[in-house]
């Protein structure tokens, strides 16, 4: 029987944010719409998926003080916000746990608010994560680069394959085989073939759990992208092959924030 390590990957939850993703010991009656269904988008699949070996929290697990501006936060206390964070990691049953930090805007301060967070689990959090499964090589880090065009993605996901192996022969280090990415808030993979490894090298970008809408705020009044995505990542490897599967869980944007029109003339018959 084929034996798979199976990874769960989390990342951009933005606990204290409006359309972060809310326990709901915090669900608020005017929000509700949207964090009742994402709640249960998110506890519903991890049920589906079950117990895995390993959980990778890539950054951004909360919004932080809101630096900018506040009108679109549920709190902006940090303690609270790693109390929410704390709910949504346990829920998974995981044997292991890694929390890797975000953004600085979000989530540094008078402190690293990402260390409190993996305090409370006895952990540390680190700038970035590498991991060796079944030989393959997996490095972690939630900040890539971003393109709005639609044809751009992949070019910021190639970039970064080939400066780790740059980076790997400059400093004398063997390069990843798999880069996990966070941060864009858009899921994309991308697979360039190996022959020297025998395997795909592969670049992903994992969706967020913070969704775009419907609530409007600074966040969403920025946003120009064409492509928005909300949901999970499971990454399995088999030990006989080491071949990587990646499957992303995606709740579809349809499901909280309809685009529907003001009709501002009478319909005809």
């Amino acid at each position: 029987m084929p034996r798979y390590h199976r990874t769960l990957l989390i990342n951009d939850m933005h606990c204290g944010h409006l359309l972060g993703l809310t326990p709901p010991d915090w669900h608020r009656n005017d929000c509700t719409s949207w964090q009742i269904p994402a709640w249960h988008f998110y506890q519903s699949i991890v049920e589906q998926i079950g117990p895995v070996d390993d959980l990778i929290v890539n950054g951004d697990a909360i919004d932080g003080p809101g630096k900018k501006e506040t009108t679109s936060h549920l709190t902006t206390d940090i303690g609270e916000q790693c109390r929410m964070a704390e709910q949504i990691i346990s829920l998974p049953k995981a044997d292991r746990i890694h929390i890797v930090k975000g953004t600085g805007f979000h989530t540094d301060g008078d402190t690293a608010y990402e260390d409190i967070l993996a305090g409370a689990f006895g952990l540390k959090a680190h700038d970035e994560l590498r991991l060796e499964v079944y030989g393959r090589k997996i490095h972690v880090r939630h900040v890539v680069g971003r393109s709005d065009i639609p044809y751009g993605q992949q070019t910021q996901m190639q970039k970064e394959l080939i400066n780790d192996i740059l980076q790997a022969e400059f400093e004398d280090y063997q390069s990843a085989d798999i880069l996990l990415r966070a941060h864009d808030h858009y899921c994309f993979k991308v697979e360039t073939a190996d022959s020297r490894r025998g395997f795909m090298r592969i670049v992903y970008i994992a969706p967020a759990l913070q969704m775009r809408g419907p609530r409007q705020s600074s966040f969403t009044r920025k946003l120009r992208t064409w492509k928005y995505d909300f949901g999970i990542s499971l990454i399995e490897i088999d030990q006989k092959s080491r071949e990587a599967f990646i499957r992303p869980f995606l709740m579809p944007i349809k499901h909280y924030a309809r685009r529907e029109y003001l009709c501002l003339t009478e319909e005809q018959k």
